[in-house]
């Protein structure tokens, strides 16, 4: 049985093995390939849910070396966390200018900050003058 198996096999005519060059030409054709669609739907989709304005170039100039549009964006902070966090990218890596951190910063704070919504209002019902009287318009 063994014997006839491998009379068959050689008497097929099998195809000749690739030599290792032809097969590392192939790896490197389909992993280029690969990366190429890798990041070709990765800069696609990186700046897909950046709304327009200023400063949007710099952050994706400016902060996408690093991070991904969708990491930076991710977490809603208030405008003084998002002065702490992008000097501090700024400092360590960025080759931003003072005037790309602050478009930067300026862009987080209109579109990515976290909204204080009814606090001015209600500080105002609260204290409705210095003196703590009433004053009538």
């Amino acid at each position: 049985m063994f014997r006839s198996t491998v009379s068959e096999m050689v008497d097929r005519n099998p195809q000749p093995l690739k030599t290792d060059a032809e097969m590392n030409q192939n790896l490197k054709l389909a992993l280029g390939t690969l990366c190429a669609l890798f990041l070709a739907g990765a800069a696609y989709g990186q700046n897909q849910k950046l709304p327009d304005g200023k400063g949007k170039a710099e952050l994706i100039r400016g902060c996408t070396d690093c991070h991904s549009a969708n990491l930076v964006v991710q977490k809603k902070r208030t405008p003084e966390d998002w002065r702490k966090v992008v000097d501090d990218m700024a400092a360590r890596t960025s080759e931003s200018t003072p005037k790309d951190v602050d478009n930067i910063i300026r862009y987080l704070d209109t579109n990515f900050a976290i909204k204080k919504t009814g606090t001015t209002a209600a500080t105002q019902s609260a204290n409705p003058s210095r003196s703590g009287k009433a004053t009538r318009r």
